[in-house]
């Protein structure tokens, strides 16, 4: 299977798990498979006060 995504796209995605077999029928629009991805943002530290950046790992 290629995935093609935007040139665009703010981060890579991992593929997990594919949901389908070759030979399935598909309906419109259902996932075809399950992924993460890597986000930096900003958390509020509450003993210092301060935002830091930190890297999170978000699923699907």
């Amino acid at each position: 299977m290629r995935i093609i995504t935007p040139e665009n796209l703010h981060y890579p995605i991992t593929v997990t798990r594919l949901l389908r077999k070759p030979q399935d029928q598909v309906d419109y629009n259902a996932p075809l498979f399950a992924y993460q991805y890597k986000t930096k943002v900003l958390e509020g530290d509450e003993e210092t006060r301060e935002n830091k950046l930190v890297e999170r790992m978000c699923p699907s």
